[in-house]
């Protein structure tokens, strides 16, 4: 009962994680970060890797994240990143079965977002662990004006 439980200890370090890539990308890039920080690629990413850092810690997933993602979120960006997440997978939701162009790019961002999430939950979980000066970045790599596949296009 004292203390701060296992799970919000996790929480919070994912979002210092989320917060340090989002602050970097737009304090270099602004701009172009802005607008990236609500779109289906940045909400897919924050989604799925609170998803996959709880399940490596051993956390239902899902209930970690309908417990945290509010929390995580507004911590970073108060109000604007929650909203973009849930605004994202309601899209996403009511897109399926659609075909048209901008439903399969926004899907296309999702599955990209989902990839380099998945891709970054080790380093990251090893840059806690073990103090690793170099954790995963793709987040701020994609805020910073990458393309999803994380080329780096002339800023």
């Amino acid at each position: 009962m004292f203390g701060v439980s296992k799970e919000k200890k996790l929480a919070t370090k994912i979002g210092k994680y989320l917060h340090f890539q989002i602050r970097e990308a737009l304090v270099w890039n602004g701009e172009e970060a802005g607008v990236r920080a609500v779109d289906m690629f940045t909400s897919a990413y924050i989604y799925s890797f609170i998803q996959s850092v709880a399940k490596v810690n051993g956390f239902d997933q899902e209930k970690y994240v309908d417990k945290f993602l509010k929390h995580i979120c507004n911590g970073v960006m108060p109000r604007r990143l929650y909203e973009a997440v849930t605004r994202n997978a309601a899209a996403l939701d009511i897109s399926e079965g659609l075909e048209r162009e901008s439903v399969l790019r926004a899907r296309e961002q999702f599955k990209n977002g989902v990839r380099a999430a998945r891709a970054d939950t080790n380093r990251f979980l090893t840059s806690i662990l073990f103090g690793d000066d170099k954790p995963a970045h793709s987040l701020y790599i994609y805020l910073m004006g990458a393309d999803e596949d994380g080329d780096l296009k002339d800023l």
